[in-house]
């Protein structure tokens, strides 16, 4: 699998309830209360034998506005899955999908025609004011996580065009003895006050969940406990800690989604034995502090494969209903999109 260390393809999904015709389909159920898979088959799959997206699809982010789904996702050649573009697509359910004519929509050499980055993989996708941004990755050399960089585009609709903004925004990852000293998945959320970010970061205090906040999107500041003076968190605080030799022992894919109540946080955990994953959830009044749901895990895997890496990429909460969006590990058979969901508790 290709694990990214510095950051990897979140987003936050925006979708619609599903039928009744549709919940008769889910398979491989743990039980009555758990997470569900909504079906053995990939929601979204590989392109036609030739195109630039045949040998590899990801989830980057999914946005539902007027009634439509909007899916960007990375894609890879057979010739070089891991070069990946961005592409389009858009369906009226979010599970049929009709991918756009105009894909790929960003590739490396239209972030720099001289210098292209290696690979650029889809983040997030979302609105402030009349204008929609979406956040990407360049990767300046596949499998190398220096010089990555987080960029942005603009366009006045989710159908584009999209531009790309000149200059890579300002944040990365703690200095070497911070907590947070390489930085792993990453989502954004717009909200009345500006926008909020939460990260995966590690790996001197192991695996935590950090939260940042920027006026604009583009300069951010990262959380930060007055009260705790470690060399670790001098700088800035996890808000969500891994919880040592449990089933969430190492924790990564954070998604946390803005709701009624407050925030809620869907994530993917692993133990120390790394034989299994587990999808957790937990709910904040204020994004900062936590509380788990009783019954975790939602889930215990793999979904798909024996693999413990199976992906969490994307989650959202509808009308009572989750629903996460993950891939297969990449070094496996199994390929594209699936979708799992849950139907979460009133109390």
């Amino acid at each position: 699998m290709k694990k990214r260390l510095f950051f990897s393809m979140m987003a936050i999904v925006v979708i619609l309830s599903i039928g009744p015709n549709q919940a008769r389909d889910f398979v491989q159920a743990q039980d009555s209360t758990g997470l569900s898979l909504y079906s053995d088959s990939p929601v979204f799959g590989l392109g036609e034998a030739g195109a630039w997206d045949d040998s590899l699809v990801a989830v980057g982010t999914v946005v539902v506005h007027e009634g439509v789904f909007h899916l960007f996702y990375d894609g890879g050649t057979s010739d070089n899955p891991l070069k990946t573009s961005i592409g389009h697509a858009t369906s009226p359910d979010g599970i049929n999908w009709t991918r756009d004519a105009a894909n790929p929509l960003l590739t490396p050499e239209s972030v720099d025609a001289d210098r292209p980055p290696a690979t650029v993989t889809a983040l997030s996708v979302v609105q402030d004011g009349d204008t929609w941004v979406m956040y990407f990755f360049a990767y300046a050399a596949i499998g190398n996580v220096a010089g990555v960089q987080m960029r942005r585009a603009t366009a006045p609709s989710l159908d584009g065009p999209w531009t790309i903004e000149a200059n890579p925004i300002d944040f990365g990852p703690g200095s070497a003895r911070q907590w947070d000293s390489n930085v792993d998945s990453i989502n954004v959320s717009a909200t009345d006050d500006g926008f909020v970010m939460y990260f995966d970061g590690c790996c001197n205090q192991g695996h935590n969940f950090g939260r940042a906040t920027s006026p604009d999107g583009i300069t951010w500041t990262k959380y930060d406990d007055p009260t705790t003076t470690e060399r670790a968190f001098a700088a800035s605080d996890p808000v969500y800690f891994s919880k040592p030799n449990q089933w969430n022992h190492y924790i990564a894919a954070v998604n946390v989604l803005k709701i009624d109540s407050g925030w809620a946080m869907i994530y993917q955990g692993v133990p120390l034995e790394a034989t299994e994953f587990g999808i957790g959830y937990a709910t904040s009044l204020d994004g900062i502090t936590w509380t788990d749901y009783d019954d975790n895990p939602l889930f215990v895997g793999p979904l798909l494969t024996t693999n413990p890496y199976d992906r969490l990429r994307s989650s959202v909460i509808v009308d009572g209903t989750l629903m996460v969006y993950f891939d297969p590990a990449w070094d496996s058979d199994v390929t594209g999109v699936y979708l799992g969901t849950w139907t979460v508790p009133t109390e």
